[in-house]
């Protein structure tokens, strides 16, 4: 059996919500399977090609320092609560510990990039793109491999920025994003946000948004869903950026 799971392919979520809508309320290995099979008949599961080991290694490591982070925020907010000074030093230490973690990755990630002709013409590509920093461009490549082979719907419902409609009769209700890959859409919120702040293009689009009556947060994911079809036209094509951002925020 290939080391990846089979979840790489198929949302255990999904096959989960579909025992329960078959009444399979019991979790054994046997109803598993049986739910699995039914899965596959339903659904034509896409082939994918396998991760290599270094792309394996590369989602490791940014799975990592997310993890990182997180402990990091921990102890920094019990840093700011503690008064007594062994408690603040033992925190300062531990916090201390997590900053020489994560630059021992981001130093790894960048050599494996480098490293790698594929990967350093991806990481130039995507950081020629407005908001897109080194860190976004290492969550894209080690997490959104299909970026670039999908259309614009598909990339934006596998990253989680797709409306989802809630209409019922003649009742439409209002669209809201849900799912997707949570440590791809976090990057691109934050590239979303820089872009908005520090390119006339993206700011006049999020600003027409906000003028026609859209929410702020309706404006920004429509902005990170833009930001997506640009990075995705620029690997795919590898047109210049400002004919990118001309065509896909027209």
């Amino acid at each position: 059996m290939h080391p990846f799971s089979f979840s790489t392919v198929l949302n255990p979520r999904q096959a989960r919500d579909l025992a329960k809508g078959l009444g399979e309320l019991a979790k054994t290995d046997a109803v598993d399977a049986k739910i699995l099979a039914r899965f596959a008949q339903l659904q034509c599961l896409p082939n994918r090609p396998a991760p290599s080991l270094e792309m394996q290694e590369m989602s490791d490591l940014v799975a990592r320092k997310e993890q990182l982070i997180q402990m990091r925020t921990m102890e920094a907010n019990r840093l700011h609560r503690a008064t007594q000074k062994p408690v603040k030093k033992s925190i300062e230490k531990t916090v201390a510990f997590f900053d020489k973690q994560m630059a021992d990755i981001d130093a790894r990630i960048e050599q494996m990039i480098v490293d790698n002709p594929d990967g350093s013409e991806k990481d130039k590509i995507l950081q020629s793109v407005p908001g897109v920093g080194a860190k976004t461009s290492q969550v894209l490549i080690s997490a959104l491999p299909e970026l670039g082979n999908l259309n614009r719907r598909e990339i934006a419902a596998l990253v989680g920025v797709a409306p989802l409609c809630r209409d019922s009769g003649k009742t439409s209700g209002e669209r809201h994003i849900k799912g997707g890959r949570a440590n791809v859409r976090s990057a691109i919120y934050m590239a979303a946000f820089n872009a908005i702040r520090r390119n006339e293009t993206f700011k006049a689009f999020f600003d027409r948004l906000i003028a026609a009556g859209k929410k702020y947060k309706v404006a920004l994911v429509a902005a990170m869903r833009k930001l997506i079809t640009v990075l995705k036209t620029r690997r795919a094509n590898y047109v210049p950026i400002v004919t990118a951002l001309e065509f896909c925020l027209r």
